[in-house]
């Protein structure tokens, strides 16, 4: 009997996968819009099963009704009615499996969606899946339960509004999984990523989850599985057999010899301490003796995943070397320390780099004791300046791919079966190239922001100039106009000394007024200059890669450039390079980029007198303070009244009259 295709208000959307076993259907209520995925078994009567597939399919059901957690599928109740009417369409008598619809398909489906994603996923994205496969693996190991078939056509993807990638992944299909304290074991998994006790026949326990990690790790970032994936499974596990204990990889040459490596391939877009950090782990978790990928007594496979995954990574792009760096950071490490890492690998002066980031929370004047931990975005990109130059005047030497380089050699034929690596390789190049130019972008974005914070810190910057010495102007106005009416007059060197400190304070009033004016003038004339800003991103959107990496990045490239498939890839990545070598010799960009770095320069200069100025303002404040308060006290005393013994010295006529007096015999005894 035929599954129905509508059951009451339920109607079937689409069938969203096929299986060996089974078949996933998707449901919605109409009324209330409510999603279901369905899982039946696809044949006609139980006797095409054996018992173990019987009971492969009545476990997976039991562990799901068993399991919650945000990354397993979760087990939904079936509408009763709709349950009945499928039953009936149901001739194994099998149970149905109503499960969680997840709306955005599976991993797989997502890898190749894109021609770009055959050289792997952006870190946020690797990150994102990682940590969330690892978390529920880490959930079956926990109830003694190892899946056994991990590989991305059992991650799917839901929709998350509050996660920075909106998407959530989950792990489907617990059909292969099995009990740990199970003593029956069988041949199951997808071979790519069997581990090789399986492989062999042999016992095994939940680290098979750790291989087939392993290999899912490496397919995320490069794009690539790591083993020799266009070999037989026998070849294959023959070649894994004989790695050494820290290979990871195991890929053919372009020359068509098979080599073995210790690092992923480089075509990826993680940053370099993400990549050495799972380099580490995979030479773990891929060794071919279980015993051996074991991490520490007390941390997992995963636990140690996530410790790495948590690490707080820095993305710098050195503008002067147009080359990217990364930095494995902490709350604590401070933004002088990520200056001298950078500046001690582009072998420059810490002291000579300007940091400036695409969030605006690095001034370039920032603190170098500010800690990285206030500085925490995801995807933050820091630009890093020579001095303030946007560019370094030559064009950045170029490392072509080995396929790429090998394509453009002259007199030397290419061989078509390395074609899909070759586009691979090309695809990766022209990519890098955008990269870069949308970082230079970036820069001169940030650069030009900061040319701008920086005139606006220098008009208030003025005017407290200009404020600060207009007061003390006026108070010294004030005071000579109050001495000009005084009639305080000197006979004494503290008199003259009084003097002296105020004609100080008045000629360096007026050489400070003078100064004033003149950077007041210099201000108002970088106010004035023009950047060329517009000029700038015309040239830049006169040498966009965009449009070439969108035309290689069709998913009907290939097919379209048939049967000359190399010359049209060799055409794409000769006009990138052609593109990218007469940005950097572009003469009337390179000028306006250093007249940029000049105009901050001069605004840096500026502002640094200016700061200077205000400084100062004090001192001289309170050397005027001093001379006015001693010329206070100098015609404060002249005003008091004299006293008896000054009069007495000052008139010698007085004075002998109060001594007589003072001689004279008491009046009684005149009496």
């Amino acid at each position: 009997m035929e599954q129905p295709q509508q059951v009451g208000d339920w109607l079937q959307i689409s069938v969203l996968g096929s299986g060996s076993f089974g078949t996933v259907s998707l449901w919605r209520q109409e009324l209330t819009a409510e999603c279901v995925a369905v899982k039946k078994c696809k044949f006609a009567s139980p006797k095409a099963l054996s018992s173990k597939q019987k009971e492969r399919w009545r476990l997976e059901v039991a562990f799901l009704r068993s399991i919650s957690h945000p990354n397993i599928i979760g087990y939904r109740e079936l509408d009763p009615i709709l349950g009945r009417a499928l039953a009936q369409s149901n001739p194994t008598g099998l149970p149905l499996l109503s499960m969680e619809y997840c709306s955005k398909g599976n991993l797989r489906r997502f890898l190749s969606s894109e021609p770009i994603r055959m050289c792997g996923l952006a870190e946020q994205e690797v990150r994102a899946i990682l940590l969330d496969v690892s978390s529920g693996l880490s959930h079956l190991h926990a109830h003694q339960i190892a899946h056994r078939d991990i590989k991305p056509d059992n991650i799917v993807l839901q929709h998350c509004a509050d996660r920075p990638g909106q998407t959530v992944y989950k792990i489907i299909d617990l059909g292969y999984a099995k009990e740990l304290n199970d003593a029956t074991l069988s041949f199951v998994g997808t071979l790519h990523y069997l581990a090789p006790e399986i492989f062999q026949g042999r016992g095994y326990d939940k680290r098979v989850d750790y291989w087939s990690m392993g290999v899912m790790v490496s397919e995320l970032v490069t794009g690539l599985l790591p083993f020799l994936p266009e070999a037989t499974p026998f070849e294959r596990f023959e070649r894994i057999k004989d790695k050494g204990p820290d290979d990871i990889c195991i890929y053919t040459s372009g020359s068509g010899a098979v080599a073995n490596s210790t690092e992923m391939k480089r075509e990826n877009f993680i940053s370099g301490c993400l990549k050495q950090s799972l380099e580490a782990w995979l030479r773990r978790a891929l060794q071919i003796d279980p015993a051996q990928r074991c991490f520490s007594r007390d941390l997992s496979a995963f636990d140690f995943l996530r410790f790495i995954l948590d690490q707080h990574i820095v993305q710098v792009f050195s503008v002067y070397k147009c080359e990217f760096y990364s930095y494995e950071v902490n709350d604590c490490t401070r933004l002088g320390t990520l200056k001298a890492w950078l500046g001690r690998d582009i072998k420059l002066p810490a002291n000579e780099l300007l940091f400036l980031d695409s969030h605006q929370l690095i001034g370039g004047e920032a603190d170098d004791g500010q800690p990285m931990g206030a500085l925490r975005r995801p995807s933050m990109l820091i630009f890093a300046y020579k001095g303030a130059e946007l560019l370094s005047g030559a064009p950045p030497l170029l490392k072509l791919p080995p396929l790429v380089k090998e394509l453009f050699s002259v007199g030397q034929p290419f061989q078509p079966k390395f074609t899909r690596a070759l586009y691979r390789q090309a695809l990766f190049l022209v990519h890098s190239l955008l990269r870069m130019q949308r970082a230079l972008e970036g820069a001169l974005s940030a650069l030009l922001r900061h040319l701008h914070s920086q005139r606006q810190t220098m008009r208030q910057k003025y005017k407290e100039a200009a404020t600060r010495q207009a007061q003390l102007h006026q108070e010294i106005q004030g005071f000579l106009l109050r001495k000009k009416q005084s009639t305080l007059r000197g006979r004494d060197a503290e008199y003259w000394a009084c003097l002296e400190g105020v004609a100080r304070c008045v000629e360096r009033a007026e050489r400070r007024q003078a100064n004033l004016a003149q950077v007041g003038g210099q201000w108002r004339r970088l106010l004035s200059v023009e950047v060329g800003e517009e000029q700038m991103r015309a040239v830049l959107q006169q040498h966009d890669i965009q449009p070439l990496f969108d035309d290689i990045n069709g998913k009907a490239f290939v097919e379209r450039a048939q049967p000359d498939v190399l010359g049209r890839i060799r055409g794409v990545v000769s006009h990138a390079i052609k593109l990218h070598t007469r940005l950097f010799r572009h003469a009337p960009f390179q000028n306006q980029s250093q007249d940029v770095g000049a105009l901050l320069r001069w605004a840096r200069q500026l502002d640094a007198w200016l700061g200077r100025f205000i400084e100062s303002a004090g001192p001289l404040g309170a050397q005027f303070a001093e001379a006015r308060q001693r010329h206070d006290a100098l015609l404060a005393a002249q005003r008091r009244p004299p006293s008896v013994p000054a009069l007495i010295q000052e008139n010698a006529l007085l004075r002998t009259t109060l001594e007589g007096l003072l001689m004279a015999p008491p009046a009684h005894q005149l009496e």
